[in-house]
């Protein structure tokens, strides 16, 4: 999703390594508390557009940076 440019909100630590501070804050949700995933949602949409797509932008490069073919093969190389 974050490769296409959509916003994700996630309460998977592993995913929110990869994602720069304060990005990071905005987008965790606690999984046992749905409200929390609905006030971070709010607060996304509530940021003008401008924002939103700054915030599209940053997760696409995460992906790039962090899961591209590319990087695989680089962090192959290093491990071999």
């Amino acid at each position: 999703a974050m490769a296409c440019g959509c916003i994700v909100l996630s309460s998977n630590s592993a995913l929110l390594n990869f994602i720069p501070q304060p990005l990071r804050d905005l987008l965790t949700i606690d999984a046992n508390d749905s409200r929390s995933a609905v006030l971070k949602a709010k607060m996304i949409f509530e940021k003008s557009e401008k924002e939103r797509e700054t915030i599209r932008h940053a997760l696409r490069e995460v992906v790039i940076h962090n899961h591209s073919q590319i990087s695989w093969a680089q962090n192959l190389n290093q491990l071999l």
